[in-house]
């Protein structure tokens, strides 16, 4: 997500010329056009899919006003008083911020369902103390957070950003001045190459990490310096590039710099970001910033300079502040916005902002009360700061009282309610979900019930085809079982480490994320997964090394790319069969974990929403089952001549040993028709068909004993063949 930047006083105008000391309308107009495209991107992205490129524009703007602001007050004053400095951005940016998150957190209790507010108390948390662009970083690559709702302040990324700049950019001018002082350079030279070096050091950085595919570039601050150093070499340049251009070769630069802004809008689609491809947007804005004069004569300076562009870059600051709130809030009304919803909802950002700037920004910011001692600025910052703490926390903390909330000390029997009896007859919906008064997790803590691996950080990344290994179970066994696969094989880690310890196996993990064991190409999102294919091969050569007794593995991917370029549950049948074929010739038994049903939606949702009404969250069982890789892989085994040993004992039995697949849908989901969300009190499902690490571990009796079933223990005479046992 995107968006702006602020709009700073008529006192951060650069001085480094006569000319540039007057007000330069033109960016006022260009931070316009910027904040604009943001707010058309994000009411409907088709319209300007790279609207998002307003932010990189207004980062350079960022950067050229604050440098300009620093080095005039260098040259002025011979140093920069940071107390002034701080309290002015505190009184600039502050007030207003508090009154939209205030706003924010009211709306999110009014329109927001329930299981949210825990994620957007975070987040509004973070944003009051300027460090929500790191929480969105971490929640960008963590994939148990994918089914996070976009966060009605994650705008406020650009403005951590900014801020975390300006703390640290009046004190690498003031390094660098020091330095030129001693060494006899001219000041603006030095901050020249403090600038550059920033420049060149961020920009390398964030190529770096877009070409590993990490995308939590596009949100740290490290990545994003270099466009805010492009702004400040503009301010350090300015002056004399004005001297050698005439009106034709500034009026030339100012229509290139425009063109390459409304290409970037039009254009982009965020790929490589904020890599090379913001290259465009960034020196286009440059290019803006450098052609004009403080009166705007230039074609491109006198188009910005039209007094509509002025005024709204005037309430930039406070629109860029309530627009997304708005839109994102609205989502919960309209899931689809018509073309009068749209305009309604610019309209009511643009006189809010307006109205922010008249009652709360400017008699703050213009208060000779606060001006007269800059401590009065520090003191309502950190009021603000710590009010906005404070409230977030106290939505994150209110999310958690729900009707469904187990007792303390209270455990769930989960799966251990059933029996085989049970699920082979199938009980009706209403044995599982009448007089339910808790559950465990609850509904607000599902997406955190997972096993161990991922705060081992045993999951590799979409981006990542290098494997990652973890041992569970008995880790001084010379028995290995190999779990692989991605998040649907590695959710049953939790009740395989159980059953390693107790039978005397290591549990050694190879998991991706989307990413299924298999000789075949997938798709990740619609697009080529080339990490994917190539951790297969590296997780292939390594279990020639380690020569597991049995690979264990599960997978929700139920097609694969066929040479045609189309996908098909033909192609991902061959090329598990080709698969565990090759383990099988090397010595390895393979045991398929049946996928889980996909539910088609978010069952904690419902749970957190319908806590009265459980049978709201039933789903069909069997669309659920077709849905899910379960029919695939069966195919693939009985295509192998493999068994298929169900939990219920509704078993299939083959000829070969070396194969067969675990069945535990019975326990999953134990009606014959509606499958119910909670069974002995545990909640089932978190993250989309994802079973609860709750849930998972009252199914342990059940899976231990379908893996002796297979062959799988320490009395079967082919575990330990490679041992030489």
């Amino acid at each position: 997500m995107v968006l702006m930047r602020l709009r700073e006083s008529a006192d951060t105008i650069p001085a480094n010329s006569r000319a540039d000391k007057a007000f330069r309308l033109d960016i006022e107009g260009l931070r316009a056009i910027a904040v604009l495209v943001v707010l058309v991107y994000h009411l409907s992205s088709d319209w300007l899919p790279g609207g998002f490129a307003g932010v990189d524009i207004f980062f350079v703007i960022s950067g050229f006003l604050i440098t300009s602001h620093l080095v005039s007050e260098v040259e002025r004053q011979g140093r920069i008083r940071f107390a002034r400095f701080y309290s002015r951005r505190i009184r600039r940016l502050i007030p207003a911020t508090f009154v939209v998150l205030l706003a924010t957190s009211v709306g999110v209790l009014l329109v927001v369902p329930r299981f949210a507010w825990h994620q957007f108390g975070i987040d509004i948390a973070s944003a009051g103390a300027y460090i929500v662009n790191w929480v969105l970083a971490a929640r960008s690559v963590d994939y148990l957070a994918e089914d996070a709702a976009a966060s009605p302040v994650q705008h406020f990324w650009s403005l951590a950003v900014e801020e975390q700049f300006y703390l640290v950019w009046p004190i690498l001018i003031t390094c660098l001045v020091a330095a030129a002082r001693r060494l006899g350079v001219p000041l603006k030279t030095a901050i020249a190459c403090g600038a550059s070096a920033v420049l060149i050091t961020s920009f390398t950085y964030a190529h770096i990490l877009v070409a590993r595919g990490e995308v939590s570039a596009y949100f740290i601050t490290t990545t994003r310096l270099w466009e805010l150093a492009v702004g400040a070499l503009a301010a350090l340049v300015i002056g004399p590039l004005q001297t050698v251009l005439n009106d034709m070769a500034r009026a030339v630069l100012g229509v290139l710099g425009f063109v390459a802004i409304v290409v970037s809008v039009v254009a982009l689609d965020g790929g490589d970001w904020p890599a090379a491809p913001a290259l465009l947007p960034t020196l286009g804005a440059a290019a803006i910033i450098l052609s004009g004069r403080g009166t705007g004569s230039s074609g491109v300076g006198r188009l910005l300079s039209m007094r509509p562009l002025v005024w709204i870059g005037g309430v930039s600051y406070a629109l860029y502040l309530w627009h997304w709130p708005l839109i994102s809030l609205a989502r919960y009304k309209w899931s689809d916005f018509a073309l009068w919803q749209m305009l309604f909802l610019a309209a009511l950002s643009i006189a809010l902002a307006w109205l922010t700037g008249k009652l709360v920004e400017n008699p703050i910011r213009f208060s000779s009360w606060f001006a007269a001692r800059s401590s009065r600025g520090f003191i309502l910052g950190a009021a603000c700061a710590v009010l906005t703490v404070a409230i977030g926390l106290q939505l994150a903390t209110v999310a958690a009282s729900n009707a469904l909330r187990a007792p303390n000390g209270a455990v769930p029997a989960g799966a251990g309610v059933l029996d085989s009896e049970d699920m082979a007859k199938s009980m009706g919906l209403d044995k599982w979900i009448n007089d339910v008064d808790w559950v465990s997790p609850s509904p607000i803590e599902a997406l955190e019930d997972v096993p161990a691996i991922y705060a081992d950080g045993c999951q590799q990344s979409t981006s990542d085809p290098e494997p990652v290994s973890c041992a569970y179970g008995d880790l001084e066994a010379p028995n290995v079982i190999a779990l692989i696969g991605d998040s649907k094989a590695v959710q049953w880690l939790s009740a395989l480490d159980e059953f390693g310890r107790a039978n005397g196996f290591r549990i050694v993990t190879y998991a991706k994320s989307a990413c299924p064991f298999v000789e075949a190409e997938v798709l990740l999102d619609g697009d080529e997964y080339p990490s994917c294919e190539r951790w297969n091969e590296s997780v292939i050569e390594e279990l020639a090394v380690l020569r597991p007794d049995v690979v264990v593995t599960s997978q929700v991917r139920g097609v694969a790319v066929d040479p045609a370029g189309t996908t098909s549950a033909t192609t991902m049948v061959t090329g598990l069969e080709r698969l565990w074929s090759e383990l099988n010739e090397r010595g390895t038994r393979v045991v398929v974990l049946g996928d889980t049903p996909q539910t088609g939606s978010n069952i904690y949702e419902c749970v957190a929403e319908n806590s009265d009404q459980l049978e709201t969250c039933a789903y069909d069982r069997e669309s659920a089952i077709a849905k899910s890789a379960f029919l695939v892989q069966k195919q693939a085994v009985q295509n192998l001549n493999g068994s298929i040993l169900s939990v219920s004992g509704r078993s299939l039995h083959g000829t070969n040993e070396d194969i067969t697949m675990l069945d535990l849908t019975d326990a999953v989901c134990p009606s014959e028709k509606l499958c119910p969300p909670v069974v002995g009190n545990a909640l089932i499902y978190r993250s989309g068909s994802h079973i609860t690490d709750t849930y998972v571990r009252t199914m342990e009796p059940f899976l231990s004993a379908l893996l002796l079933e297979a062959g799988v223990g320490i009395e079967n005479d082919h575990i330990g063949a490679f041992h030489g046992e």
